[in-house]
C-alpha cells in the first residue's frame, strides 16, 4: 500500500486513514476513506473515563459561564482599555478551547488520531493558554482597582475574584490533561484490496 502526498490539511486531517478511488453507480468517480491507523485510548479504567469527561464538561461550563457573568457586571474595571483588551484576547480564547473540550466530552473512547490531536493536545496547548490569559484579566481589573484606589465597590473585587476562580478551574483542566497518559491500540481493520487504496500519514 502506497503512502499519500499531499496537502498538508488533506493529511493533517484524513492521518490514519486510508483512500482508494471507487466508481459510482452513474459512472463517476469518489474517494472512498477507511480508518487504519492506531486509536488512542486514556489510560484509566473506563468508568473513571466516563466520570472525567462529565467533570471536565462541567468544570468548563461553571468557568466560562463565571467569566461571561464578570464581563458584564456594571464596574469602573470593566470600562478600564487594558482590562477590555485582555478580557477580548480570553474571549477568543475561549471560544477556540470550547471547541476542543466538546471533542473531548463527545468523543469515543478509541480516538481516531485528527480526534486525538483535538481533544488532548490541542485541549491541553489551549486551556494552558486560556488559563494564563485570564489570570492577566484578573491582574488587570486587580490594577485598575488599585490605581483608582475604588473604596466600597464591591462589584470590582467579585470581578477579580471571578476571573480568578475561573483562571484556577481552567488550569486545573490543563494540569488534569497534562497528567493523562494515552496508549495506542491497534487497529484490526482488513481492507479487502489493500493494493487499492492508498495510506495517508501527517
Amino acid at each position: 500500500m502506497e503512502q499519500r502526498r499531499g496537502a498538508k490539511s488533506y493529511n493533517r486531517y484524513f492521518d490514519g486513514f486510508s483512500e482508494r478511488e471507487v466508481v459510482t453507480p452513474n459512472g463517476g468517480l469518489k474517494i472512498e476513506h477507511v480508518y487504519t491507523g492506531d486509536y488512542y485510548r486514556e489510560n484509566v479504567p473506563e468508568e473513571l473515563w466516563k466520570r472525567r469527561k462529565i467533570a471536565v464538561g462541567f468544570l468548563y461550563a461553571i468557568a466560562v459561564l463565571l467569566f461571561l457573568v464578570c464581563g458584564v457586571i456594571n464596574c469602573e474595571a470593566n470600562s478600564c482599555w487594558y482590562v477590555i483588551l485582555f478580557y477580548g484576547i480570553t474571549f477568543v480564547s475561549v471560544l477556540l478551547v470550547t471547541m476542543n473540550v466538546f471533542t473531548k466530552v463527545t468523543a469515543k473512547r478509541d480516538m481516531i488520531a485528527r480526534v486525538f490531536r483535538s481533544a488532548a493536545e490541542q485541549y491541553e496547548k489551549r486551556m494552558r493558554f486560556t488559563a494564563v490569559t485570564m489570570f492577566l484579566t484578573a491582574g488587570a481589573v486587580l490594577v485598575n482597582l488599585l490605581i483608582n484606589m475604588v473604596t466600597g465597590e464591591v462589584t470590582g473585587f467579585i470581578c477579580f475574584a471571578g476571573y480568578v476562580f475561573s483562571g484556577m478551574t481552567m488550569y486545573r483542566l490543563y494540569r488534569l490533561e497534562e497528567q493523562n497518559q494515552y496508549q495506542r491500540v491497534k487497529n484490526t481493520t482488513k481492507l479487502d484490496d489493500p493494493d487499492e487504496f492508498v495510506e495517508i500519514t501527517y
